[in-house]
């Protein structure tokens, strides 16, 4: 995508000598385009930035095309009015891009088919391996209740943050405050991690740089205030504050979490994604079971672990931080939800850094873990002309012995065997 972006920009700059307006906004088009696909610190990391930054080029360049007084666009015969086209145009981008984001949303959603086949597994292993069943249901009802007022299915989240700021901050603070109520037993947050929506409310909370800064500024500057002024706009900004949080109905203050930041080491003001993967990841990975750990790891996995500059050290702490049998049922767990999002995507494509991937890598194949583990057998098989007939269909298979998909007669019955020892 960089390379065919400076071509891009080499083609836009050689324009100038024919035609400069068009060129020059091509030129300054595809400069955008090439700063927006760099790597960097300050790079966007939202799939909803690059679908809307992706938009943005389209009709910019579509503008750009139709408008510019030396542009081929210009001299096309007036069939149709322009702006019906472009208008179109923008149209259709907004239609696909509104279609995309409907699509990735539901996939940030998938972790019920994870928690179904979740649940077979974990009632072979036992009473002990199970979710303890505790009543969490408010806990879920309010975070669905904060997670509306920043997921809007209309809206990209930037716009709804745009004009309601003070309901988003306040949404996202009460969102983490729920994961981080210390009443919270170990057995309740796993219980809340496998029932909500996490992917989507990591997707959705996010880190607010600039607003932290400019609140920053903001103390800093009523600080260097004289102290007669300060007395007299204190009053003033606090019946703002409140109004402000009543017309838009943020219930809890918009500055920040309710309960006190300063006791938790590591926290970062306006920073909720951060906090809340730093809450669940380290600060309270121990009290997690090892279903909520692999819904954390499948979470960041159809999030995108580009999502946030820790997610890999986050892996790495939750595979790190299992040990024995625990380990072995949570790498069963991550290769059982009939999904690509598997252990090995998982190591090999996800995680980038090879440091973390050789430290996690040792870490699963210590002795220590296997002798600890009771003994348990994979069975990797074929599917097609294996499992199920294919039909004769290519490229699945060639048996067009039995109909497509039809189950092998007695090959359950192997597996099972197999699996019996």
């Amino acid at each position: 995508g960089l390379g065919i972006a400076a071509v891009v920009v080499l083609v836009c700059g050689t324009s100038l000598y024919v035609t400069p307006v068009w060129g020059a906004a091509n030129l300054a088009l595809a400069v955008g385009l090439v700063g927006f696909l760099v790597k960097g610190d300050w790079q966007h990391r939202e799939q909803e930035k690059e679908q809307w930054m992706t938009s943005f080029f389209i009709i910019g360049f579509a503008a750009a095309f139709f408008y510019a007084p030396d542009s081929w666009g210009a001299g096309i015969p007036d069939i149709a009015p322009k702006k019906v086209i472009f208008l179109s145009i923008a149209f259709v981008v907004w239609g696909i891009n509104f279609l995309t984001r409907c699509i990735h949303r539901g996939s940030l959603k998938s972790s019920e088919v994870a928690r179904t086949v979740w649940a077979n597994i974990l009632r072979e292993r036992g009473a002990d391996e199970r979710i303890v069943r505790v009543v969490v249901e408010e806990k879920v009802k309010r975070v669905q209740d904060k997670l509306r007022l920043i997921d809007s299915k209309a809206l990209p989240g930037w716009v709804t943050f745009l004009f309601l700021f003070p309901v988003v901050i306040a949404a996202e603070a009460a969102v983490y405050n729920v994961f981080a109520d210390p009443a919270l037993s170990g057995a309740e947050l796993s219980r809340l991690v496998t029932e909500v929506h996490l992917g989507l409310i990591l997707y959705k909370v996010k880190d607010r740089h600039l607003l932290g800064h400019a609140f920053a500024l903001a103390r800093g500057t009523y600080q260097l205030l004289p102290s007669r002024l300060r007395v007299g706009l204190t009053p003033i900004a606090r019946k703002l504050l409140r109004l402000v949080s009543w017309i838009y109905g943020a219930t809890e203050s918009p500055e920040g979490p309710v309960r006190d930041a300063s006791t938790t080491p590591g926290f970062h003001p306006y920073h909720y994604r951060t906090n809340l993967l730093l809450l669940l990841c380290e600060w309270r990975l121990a009290d997690l079971t090892v279903e909520a750990r692999a819904t954390l790891l499948h979470s960041l996995m159809i999030l995108k672990l580009s999502a946030h500059p820790q997610a890999e050290n986050c892996v790495r702490q939750i595979f790190v931080r299992t040990f024995g049998p625990q380990l072995a049922l949570l790498k069963r767990l991550c290769d059982s939800k009939r999904s690509h999002h598997n252990l090995h995507k998982l190591i090999w494509q996800d995680v980038t850094s090879e440091s973390l991937r050789r430290e996690i890598l040792l870490h699963l194949s210590h002795p220590t873990h296997w002798s600890q583990a009771a003994p348990e057998r994979k069975i990797l098989s074929d599917v097609d002309d294996t499992f199920i007939s294919s039909g004769g269909r290519y490229p699945a298979g060639v048996d067009g012995r039995y109909a497509h998909r039809t189950l092998y007669p007695g090959v359950s019955r192997f597996f099972l065997e197999l699996d019996s020892g």
